[in-house]
């Protein structure tokens, strides 16, 4: 009955738009139908194609009435759209109600993922979903989450979401991963889930598994350097650069420093050692360091300071004294 009201409803809309300005017609009434309404006008007044249009709407309706649950679901995405129809939310979610009912888990779910498209209709495709994903339905968590990183028909809460997909991401699930990253990356620092140390050891252990995104994460951490709050990860490109290579990518361009001293000796960049001897030439990321020479005698000489930027060339000279 609440279909039928509903048709008859939007029915009435439809004939009256086609009408508007026809004198003595009459919407269409209970019981009516399109052949009904066609009779309640003038003949010049409705076209063939809404008498064409109210017949299939009313063969639609009752199909789904009558259970076929691959009507409603059209039924749905015409509504909202507003596929030849006025878009209608409450038309919208009926049918959509219908059709979730009637098919299984993943029909349902597809149908709200493009009901989220649609301004007027996204609420109601995130409501689906995470009537999905509390009944363990994975793949609509997964959307779930997705919608909650953009804000999209749903409260936009990144740290949440990161929190919602860090289990299966931990178990194993790759998809769930390529949430959690993009998850943590939208989330503010003073919401970040984790400790910068636990979030890296995470992305390490999903990179070795092949997830490619994960990889370059931690290509770009330690590149540039990263802080969360008090947390710290400092430059390293070499480390950079290993992860970039997992993740089938060239690394950011960085600045080159070609080193010369006298006598030889092991390069020191931001008092690390570096396997390198002078002379040779290192990248560093860009921002502020200091290098030095520890020469071969054993001593080391006074730092010189550096500004690295993208793509420059630089050359020092260290000599003992």
């Amino acid at each position: 009955m609440m279909l039928k009201k509903l048709y008859l409803s939007l029915l009435t809309v439809i004939f009256t738009c086609a009408c508007a300005g026809a004198s003595g017609t009459k919407a269409p009434s209970e019981g009516s139908s399109a052949d009904a309404a066609q009779e309640a006008a003038p003949g010049s007044v409705l076209p063939e194609h809404h008498r064409t249009q109210l017949r299939e709407l009313s063969s639609a309706v009752a199909d789904c009435q009558n259970d076929d649950v691959h009507a409603c679901t059209e039924l749905a995405r015409r509504y909202a759209a507003g596929h030849e129809v006025p878009p209608s939310a409450e038309a919208t979610e009926t049918f959509a109600a219908r059709a979730c009912e009637l098919g299984d888990d993943e029909h349902c779910a597809y149908l709200a993922v493009e009901l989220v498209q649609h301004d007027h209709t996204a609420a109601l495709g995130a409501g689906h979903i995470a009537k999905l994903c509390a009944a363990g339905y994975k793949p609509s968590c997964r959307a779930q989450a997705r919608l909650m990183v953009s804000g999209r028909g749903l409260s936009k809460a990144p740290a949440r979401a990161a929190k919602m997909m860090r289990p299966p991401c931990e178990s194993g699930e790759s998809d769930a991963c390529w949430v959690l990253v993009d998850a943590v990356q939208a989330a503010d620092v003073a919401d970040k889930p984790w400790a910068l140390d636990e979030y890296t050891a995470l992305l390490d252990r999903v990179c070795q598994k092949g997830m490619e995104d994960a990889c370059k994460q931690l290509g770009d951490f330690y590149f540039e350097g990263v802080t969360w709050g008090d947390a710290t990860i400092e430059a390293d490109v070499p480390r950079a650069k290993s992860y970039y290579q997992k993740a089938g990518q060239s690394p950011p361009s960085s600045a080159q420093v070609t080193v010369y001293s006298k006598p030889a000796g092991l390069i020191v960049i931001d008092g690390q050692v570096t396997t390198q001897r002078t002379p040779a030439t290192v990248d560093i990321s860009p921002g502020e360091h200091a290098l030095r020479v520890k020469f071969d005698n054993g001593e080391t000489s006074e730092p010189k300071s550096v500004t690295g930027r993208r793509g420059e060339r630089v050359k020092l000279f260290f000599r003992y004294q």
